[in-house]
């Protein structure tokens, strides 16, 4: 992919992340939006909460004390997300052990997961999109890592059920949660650009 498409493909990639987390948060699919947006492409999304109960709880523990902070602070709590990474025997979102290493050592990854906001950080991880994605019209191409233990692959199948508009599922073997940097990261930039050549006008 030449230098120039590839950053215009991020700009409109980035464009497309801003319109959906407004859909996430004002939960309806903006007209607007639906102009504009012309096909949707989910890698290895979170879509439902497969945190483990104990991780989820705690969650939701930090984001009530949050809430009662901002209240009587008018101030929102930054937290350290490591204490959670962990717990839960530290990170193994992708197959491949140098791609978890590279995670773990990026200084942003480690920056951003330093300043987790609360309330706001439940956002990221306690999300139930699957009951609204019926509402998306647009080609839809879902790619998902057989090896995903942040979002399991019968997340990707649920997922696939439950949109109604035109559709494919494309199940990465040898693939984890960052599929974009993982073992089959060429198959996933690949099948990305074919069906994209196929659904869009």
């Amino acid at each position: 992919m030449s230098g120039f498409l590839w950053k215009a493909t991020v700009r409109n990639v980035n464009r497309a992340l801003k319109e959906i987390n407004a859909f996430e948060r004002e939960g309806d699919y903006r007209a607007e939006t639906a102009n504009r947006l012309k096909a949707l492409v989910l890698l290895d999304a979170t879509v439902r909460n497969s945190d483990p109960l104990l991780q989820s709880l705690l969650l939701h523990l930090l984001d009530l004390l949050g809430r009662a902070w901002v209240r009587l602070t008018g101030r929102q709590v930054r937290l350290s997300l490591m204490c959670l990474a962990k717990m839960s025997g530290g990170f193994h979102e992708a197959s491949a052990p140098r791609v978890n290493l590279q995670i773990e050592t990026d200084p942003r990854f480690l920056q951003a997961l330093n300043v987790f906001p609360f309330p706001g950080a439940n956002e990221c991880f306690l999300v139930d999109t699957l009951r609204r994605v019926q509402q998306l019209s647009i080609p839809t191409l879902v790619l998902w890592g057989e090896e995903d233990k942040v979002g399991p692959p019968e997340t990707a199948k649920l997922l696939y059920s439950a949109l109604r508009c035109r559709k494919d599922l494309v199940m990465l073997p040898g693939s984890g949660h960052f599929g974009h940097l993982d073992r089959q990261k060429d198959q996933v930039f690949e099948r990305t650009a074919c069906w994209a050549q196929a659904n869009l006008p």
